[in-house]
């Protein structure tokens, strides 16, 4: 998970870029992937990693290459791969606020606490998701 997306996040991966993309290919590519279409045929789909731009070719196997972090590449997110999407500051009923992407592997937003702790420190006023307090959640 996220293997592809890292390339771009720690220095030594920046820095030596070829030998984390062969790294990467020898082990999801050329390791990983004809194992599992050897234990169960051709039945399930292989995803080498997660998000993704997708491949430009399965037969041959060959990847599309490029930045996969959604705010990165919103004009391009909806063409192709997937997208992993988390924001803890909008309204995550509002759906305005999802990119327009091909496929969201993982979204998510800052949830509530359990309600036996949250009572503890709150009104029975405040309970309602439509209360003056959650408006400032």
């Amino acid at each position: 998970n996220e293997n592809e997306a890292a390339l771009r996040w720690y220095a030594e991966s920046r820095a030596s870029r070829d030998v984390y993309l062969t790294d990467f290919v020898k082990l999801y590519v050329e390791t990983l992937r004809p194992a599992v279409l050897a234990s169960d045929g051709l039945s399930r789909p292989f995803v080498d990693t997660s998000p993704s731009n997708g491949l430009l070719s399965e037969m041959p196997y060959v990847k599309r290459w490029g930045n996969v972090n959604a705010k990165d590449r919103k004009s391009e997110a909806g063409s192709f791969g997937d997208i992993h999407h988390y924001d803890y500051d909008a309204d995550c009923e509002d759906p305005s606020v999802y990119p327009a992407a091909r496929f969201i592997s993982e979204h998510g937003f800052q949830s509530f606490p359990s309600f036996r702790l949250y009572r503890a420190v709150t009104e029975p006023q405040d309970w309602s998701r439509d209360s003056e307090l959650l408006e400032y959640r």
